[in-house]
């Protein structure tokens, strides 16, 4: 506080003048992770409810939309960098068709970086890289150690969709199952809509609400099993009821000319519409689960993906090269467990039996049972299945 007389009619009044409010000072070190560290994410003003910072020392959820090049993916990397900074890992497992989760591969902790490839895949890490490749299957979230590892699911390393997805929801359930921790890890999902449809295309569900209630209950498990979890999406409509109203943070980018939800039609008592529609990319506003109302800060990362460039072809992964007998097998897999086709025996065995059942004259169950040492009632129904849909089981449809 300053005074200053002012002169009112002859006669001299003191008065008290609040102090200027300064300008946020600039940094005054190179260090390349300062980005990641106390300011350039926080709430730079509460509009309502009690002051608070954004916790990244316990679990929560973030739900971030609005419009397109708004700056959702920056801030999402940074709110998933903050749990990293306190010890966590990094699930990065669902991303647009750009491959823009393969920036992680030019930061400075490059060498913490893991990218996660089908069972088919054949590709391995270029001369000279720092980061490493291993096999999605592989991963295990449960006996993986909390050293800040930043695990990144690239569709591009996949043969199909199908295996990716199915990859990106067993690593999700793996983390579901987790009992104990010491840091909290953060699975980051750059394309909510992705995510919520995966398990229709993994066939693990029939219908939309099916696979609606799937998620949401995965979501309700991940904040008790030591993990944050941060949607990224463009509407607010593609993001499940039950996580809209269970969300931790709601994060509202720049809103464009979308529609604003009428139950946030109250924050236009502290803010106008015109400034939620032309927020700049590293601004946000952000409302808790506990009321509070605030203008959120994060810088962009540095190497956050520049549109337009290929990371995949600066990396040496546009061109991955895939095993195509275990291609072959994958998919013969997955046609038997979409039509309900399951194998009894191995496929060695059962190419066995249909060769005995066609010899002049067949040979009988109950010897083909004790010779490949397997029941004779699972013979029958190997041989019934095979009668059913010779091509399901690669048999040619003359063998019968």
């Amino acid at each position: 506080m300053s005074q200053q007389v002012v002169n009112v009619e002859g006669v001299n009044i003191p008065v008290t003048t609040p102090p200027q409010a300064q300008p946020e000072p600039k940094p005054k070190t190179k260090d390349p992770l300062y980005w990641t560290k106390d300011f350039p994410l926080r709430f730079v003003k509460i509009f309502a409810g009690p002051p608070e910072q954004p916790r990244f020392d316990k679990s929560g959820s973030f739900r971030i939309y609005g419009c397109r090049e708004g700056g959702k993916s920056s801030t999402a990397e940074a709110i998933a960098l903050k749990f990293r900074e306190r010890g966590g890992n990094i699930y990065d497992l669902c991303a647009a068709a750009d491959n823009e989760q393969l920036g992680f591969l030019d930061a400075p902790f490059v060498e913490d970086v893991v990218l996660l490839k089908g069972d088919e895949c054949l590709i391995e890490p270029p001369q000279g890289a720092k980061y490493r490749i291993m096999r999605a299957s592989d991963l295990d979230p449960l006996t993986v150690p909390e050293d800040k590892k930043v695990y990144v699911l690239c569709r591009k390393l996949f043969y199909s969709e199908e295996l990716y997805y199915q990859q990106m929801l067993r690593i999700v359930e793996r983390c579901a199952l987790k009992d104990s921790w010491n840091h909290i890890g953060c699975i980051l999902i750059r394309e909510s809509e992705q995510f919520l449809s995966a398990t229709l295309r993994t066939h693990q569900a029939k219908t939309s609400a099916e696979a609606a209630a799937q998620v949401g209950r995965l979501n309700a498990t991940l904040m008790h099993t030591g993990h944050s979890i941060v949607m990224d999406s463009v509407r607010d409509v593609e993001v499940l009821k039950t996580l809209r109203e269970v969300s931790t943070y709601v994060v509202m980018k720049r809103m464009g000319n979308m529609q604003i939800q009428r139950q946030y039609f109250w924050i236009f008592r502290f803010i106008t519409p015109e400034t939620l529609r032309h927020l700049f990319p590293h601004q946000s506003i952000v409302l808790t689960e506990s009321g509070t109302l605030a203008l959120m800060y994060n810088l962009l990362p540095p190497f956050h993906i520049v549109r337009g460039s290929s990371l995949a072809k600066k990396h040496g992964l546009d061109n991955p090269k895939f095993d195509m007998e275990a291609v072959k097998r994958i998919q013969r897999e997955q046609r038997q467990s979409q039509s309900g086709w399951q194998r009894v025996v191995s496929f060695e065995d059962h190419q066995k039996i249909v060769e005995y059942r066609k010899q002049n004259p067949p040979i009988t169950f109950e010897r083909i049972a004790n010779q490949l040492g397997i029941s004779e009632s699972s013979c029958r129904r190997s041989m019934n299945l095979h009668l059913r849909n010779p091509r399901l089981c690669e048999c040619e449809p003359d063998a019968t």
